[in-house]
């Protein structure tokens, strides 16, 4: 046929000019690709996860010592930060925030309050046991003994600091993951990870 149309076996027929040959184009893409997300991925846990719950613990740690009853003193001075690496992982970062239990054993009376048995005389507590491992109403047979036990009441500081800042807590860690994230992917970070 003259004209081009129709016919035998592969006359005529209208050749695609294929500028990429698909092994060429999607080989290199690929590769690119997929190192680029691997690359986004591990900056994003090694940065962007510690740095945003880092700033979490740090809002509810400020709120808990503004919180604790006596500005002064170890109970305020136990409430601590930190980051524990044992069970932090590449998808969940852990930091814990509260009172040392060595240094203020006492963090849970005054959290929940508690039944005062001995007296305190010019500033110091007095023994009312003799035996501290005794239990019950005869085991404060000293003369620190109070005649009747006191109930002290709860000065929480631990729940309420938790219902204050929970709030805050979420915001500064988006605010921070946001920039963090933002440092990440204009390239800022790159030497560090490297």
């Amino acid at each position: 046929m003259a004209n081009g149309r129709g016919g035998g076996r592969g006359l005529g027929r209208m050749r695609r000019t294929v500028l990429y040959p698909k092994s060429m184009a999607s080989a290199v893409f690929e590769s690119n690709l997929s190192t680029s997300f691997a690359e986004l991925k591990r900056a994003v846990r090694e940065k962007v996860l510690r740095s945003a719950t880092h700033a979490g613990a740090v809002v509810f740690y400020k709120e808990m010592r503004l919180r604790v009853p006596v500005d002064k003193g170890t109970l305020y001075a136990s409430i601590y930060r930190w980051h524990d690496d044992k069970r932090s992982n590449g998808n969940r970062q852990f930091y814990l925030v509260g009172p040392n239990k060595a240094k203020a054993p006492h963090w849970y009376n005054v959290e929940y309050g508690h039944w005062l048995y001995n007296k305190n005389i010019a500033g110091r507590w007095q023994r009312s046991k003799s035996n501290p491992n005794a239990r019950g109403p005869g085991a404060h047979d000293l003369a620190g003994a109070l005649p009747v036990p006191k109930w002290v009441p709860a000065q929480p500081y631990i729940r309420p600091t938790f219902d204050a800042a929970v709030g805050k807590a979420i915001a500064a860690m988006k605010a921070r993951a946001g920039e963090r994230f933002a440092d990440v992917l204009s390239g800022r970070l790159q030497q560090e990870i490297a």
